[in-house]
Order: structure tokens, then sequence, then C-alpha cells
């Protein structure tokens, strides 16, 4: 006779089999809610005394719990928290709304959107990084600080890779591309700004062409973060040298070497006439005395 297993021992069993088939379940819920940053837009830049309205869909399976704006205000040195209310959907899709407030100098503000579900799982964006919030002074008029190279410069097409531009305040960076204007056209490779958005760096694809006067000009177009145009247009003008490197000669001498060279044969020529000359005075004196 078989060994019949107790109701006790059933129960268990039953009660592992139903913890075995509920973990993958709950394994699969347990996701932190999902920032769909794609379906908006964050602010990049803005003026003093501007205050910021963001939007951002959250949505979560087991429900969103809390929604903030983390931030650093402009000269500070620590993060705030603004919790961020429903402003249209549900807890498990809907959109989420809060300000940072306007900042009274220019500057950067960083900050990210942070999530919390009701699982206690939680979810940022950009993650591990904060987004930055370019913040310029209203009515700035925007100038030119600095150009590399400077007006009126001899460079080595050779020894120059590189023109930069600065400014006094962060520029509306497609308003400056298009304000920019070569003659001749010099090939660049992109343009590079820096975080601020005061210095744009311009890599040249291909050296400049020797014995070449250039001229860059960048008109009123080009306009600050806040709009403001430039009151006049900047032109800078600068010389590519000559090149001595033999790489347009076939003979490799430079002009200085072929100075040189020229000398002295004139010289040699010279001395030769000369030569000559005393030679045939000689002869002469010489029938002179014969006769």
């Amino acid at each position: 006779m078989g060994i019949q297993p107790s109701s006790r021992t059933m129960s268990a069993l039953a009660l592992v089999l139903m913890m075995f088939l509920l973990i993958p379940a709950f394994s699969a819920a347990a996701t932190p809610p999902q920032i769909n940053i794609s379906a908006t837009t964050l602010p990049t830049m803005g003026n003093v005394g501007q205050s910021f309205e963001i939007s951002v869909p959250v949505s979560d399976d087991t429900g969103v719990k809390v929604v903030k704006i983390v931030y650093k205000p402009i000269g500070a040195t620590t993060f705030e928290e603004i919790n961020m209310t429903l402003s249209g959907g549900d807890t498990q899709s809907g959109t989420w709304t809060g300000t940072i407030p306007a900042q009274s100098s220019s500057g950067v503000v960083e900050f990210h959107i942070y999530a919390l579900d009701n699982e206690g799982l939680s979810s940022t964006y950009p993650e591990n990084d904060e987004q930055d919030l370019f913040v310029g002074s209203t009515g700035t008029v925007p100038e030119v600080v600095y150009f590399i190279p400077r007006n009126g410069a001899v460079v080595d097409p050779h020894n120059i890779s590189v023109i930069k531009i600065g400014f006094n305040t962060a520029m509306d960076q497609p308003s400056v591309e298009g304000a920019l204007s070569m003659n001749p056209n010099i090939p660049v490779e992109d343009f590079l700004w820096a975080a601020n958005g005061t210095e744009v760096t311009l890599p040249l694809s291909s050296p400049l062409r020797s014995g070449t006067n250039y001229t860059i000009t960048l008109s009123t177009s080009a306009k600050a973060t806040d709009g403001t145009p430039m009151s006049a247009p900047y032109t800078v003008k600068f010389y590519a040298m000559e090149d001595f490197s033999g790489s347009g000669s076939d003979s490799g001498w430079s002009p200085v070497m072929v100075s040189i060279v020229s000398i002295g044969v004139l010289l040699l020529i010279a001395l030769l006439m000369m030569r000559g000359l005393i030679k045939r005075n000689t002869r002469e004196q010489d029938e002179e005395d014969e006769d």
C-alpha cells in the first residue's frame, strides 16, 4: 500500500507552486515610471526675470506618486525641489506641470525631472546628468569681444585650424550661423558652441589658401538669446601668407635662396667682364709698347 500525502503537505506544495507562479508576475510589474521626454520640450534658454513652466508626460502601471523638478538656482551650491502637479490624464498616464522660478541674474540653471511610483521605484531625466537652462540679461546688446584670428593678422595657413568668436552674452545660435559670411569662402566642419552660448568655434575642414586676403563679416541679423540684435556688423580681415615650403614650386627653392643665387651669378658675370676688360687693356698696351 503506497503512502498518501497528507492534506497539510498538499497545501504546502500548492502554496509553493503559487509563489513560483506569482513571482514572475510581480517581477514583470516592478518597473519604474516612464518619463516620456520625447513628447515634450524642456526649456533651454531664457531671460533674467522670466519663469519657466515645464510640462512632462509620465506613465506607470501602478500609478505615479510624485513628480518633481530638482534644480539649482543661479549662484547656489545646493539643489532645490519643486513638486509638479497632475494637469492632465491620471496617475497611470498623465501630464505633470511645474515652474522654475525667475532668476535675478544671468547664468546657468541646472535641473532634472524626478518621478516616483507607488511601488517606491523612481526614474530621472536626464539620467545621471543635468539639463542646462541658460539665462541671459534682457536687452543686452550683443558684441564680439574677441575674434581669432584677430583683425589685420598675418597667419601661416598651415598653423591655423580653427576660427573662434567670443561674445559678451549668450547668443541665438542659428542667427549667428546664418549671419556669418566669408570672402573668399572658408570651408568649415561645424559650428561648435560653448555650453554658455557665448563662444563658437569653427574647425577648418581644409587649410587656408596661401597668399590670400580673407574677410569675415557678422551681420546685424545675429542676435542674443532674448532677441536683441547686434547694433552694427562686425568685420575681420586677415592675410594668409605665401607658402614658402616649396609645395607650389618644382625646384623647391625659396625666394630667398633664388635671390642669393641670382646675386652670385651677377657678381660672377661682373668679375668675368672685368677680367676680360683688363686682359684687353693689357694686350692693347703691349701692342703699343712694341710699336
